[in-house]
C-alpha cells in the first residue's frame, strides 16, 4: 500500500491534499494514517489548522532546491536590494499559481527551510541565510544625490523629468535611477503613490501639520482653509490629498455643489494621538 501511495504522488509535480490520495486510492483516512505512521521517510506531510498535504519526499527536496536556485539567482540579479521574494512570487516561479492548497505547502515548507537555516524573512520577502545588500560607495554617494534632489522639492511635486535631467549630468543612467528610487522606497524614504512619489520627511510634516489643524476643527474645513493649511503648489496640495484620503485619516465631505470640506477621521486622530 504505501508504495501504491508514493506511485499516486509522484504523478505529479505537486503537493498533494489528504483527501485527493484517500480518494484516488479509495481508501479511508484511518488506512492512509497508518501507512503513513509506517512509512515517514519516503512520503513527507505537511499539516496546519488549515490543510493536510502530502508529497513525495523526493519531490520535496526537488522543491527545496528550486526555491534556494531561485532566491540565489535572484540576489545575484539585484545585489543592491535586501529584500527577496515573498510568497507569491514563489509560487508562481514554482508554478503554483492555479493549485489553491499548494500555497499552503510552500508556507510551511519555507518556514522548515528557515528553521534548519537556509532561508530568512526580511519585511515580509524570504531570502538565502546571510544575505546583504551590497552597494559600492559610488553606489551610495549617488543614491545620497538623488534623495537630497527629491528632498529639495519641499512643497513642490517632485517632477521625474526634472530629476532624469540632474540625475543624467552626473552619469546616472535611467536604469540606476530606477533602482535607486525602489531602493529608497524600499528603505521608506521615499513613498510611492501610483506613479508619483515623495520624500518621506516631507509627507510626515504636512500629514502632522494637517491633523493638527484639522483636529481643531470640529466641522473641518473649507477648500480655501485647507490650501492655506497646506500651502505649497496645487499638484503638491493634490498628491497630499489623494494619499492622505488613501490612508483614510482625513475625509472630503462634499456638503453642496459650492461646499467642500475637509475632516479628519478617527483614524487621523488616532495618528496624532488624540
Amino acid at each position: 500500500m504505501a508504495e501504491l501511495i508514493r506511485l499516486e504522488l509522484k504523478k505529479e509535480l505537486r503537493p498533494f491534499t489528504f483527501s485527493e490520495i484517500t480518494s484516488a486510492l479509495n481508501i479511508s483516512n484511518e488506512e492512509l494514517n497508518s501507512e503513513l505512521d509506517k512509512n515517514p521517510s519516503k512520503i513527507m506531510r505537511f499539516k496546519n489548522s488549515e490543510s493536510d498535504i502530502l508529497i513525495e519526499s523526493g519531490y520535496n527536496d526537488l522543491f527545496k532546491e528550486k526555491i534556494i536556485k531561485i532566491l540565489t539567482e535572484h540576489h545575484k540579479k539585484n545585489p543592491m536590494f535586501q529584500v527577496g521574494l515573498d510568497i507569491n512570487e514563489l509560487s508562481g516561479k514554482l508554478n503554483f499559481g492555479k493549485i489553491k492548497h499548494a500555497k499552503y505547502y510552500l508556507d510551511m515548507l519555507l518556514q522548515v527551510l528557515k528553521d534548519n537555516g537556509y532561508l530568512d524573512i526580511y519585511k515580509n520577502t524570504w531570502l538565502i541565510k546571510g544575505h546583504t545588500a551590497a552597494l559600492d560607495k559610488q553606489s551610495e554617494e549617488e543614491m545620497m544625490f538623488l534623495e537630497k534632489i527629491i528632498l529639495d522639492y519641499a512643497d513642490e511635486k517632485p517632477a521625474i523629468v526634472e530629476i532624469e535631467e540632474k540625475t543624467s549630468e552626473r552619469k546616472i543612467n535611467s536604469a540606476k535611477l530606477k533602482t535607486y528610487l525602489s531602493l529608497l522606497a524600499q528603505e521608506k524614504k521615499i513613498r510611492y503613490f501610483q506613479n508619483d512619489f515623495i520624500h518621506s520627511l516631507i509627507l510626515d510634516k504636512y500629514r502632522t501639520l494637517l491633523l493638527q489643524n484639522l483636529a481643531l476643527k470640529e466641522n473641518g474645513v473649507e477648500v480655501p482653509e485647507y490650501k492655506e493649511i497646506l500651502g505649497g503648489t496645487k499638484k503638491f496640495r493634490a498628491l497630499l490629498t489623494d494619499i492622505f484620503e488613501a490612508e483614510k485619516i482625513i475625509q472630503i465631505k462634499k456638503i453642496s455643489e459650492n461646499e467642500t470640506r475637509f475632516c479628519i477621521t478617527d483614524l487621523g486622530r488616532k495618528a496624532i494621538g488624540c
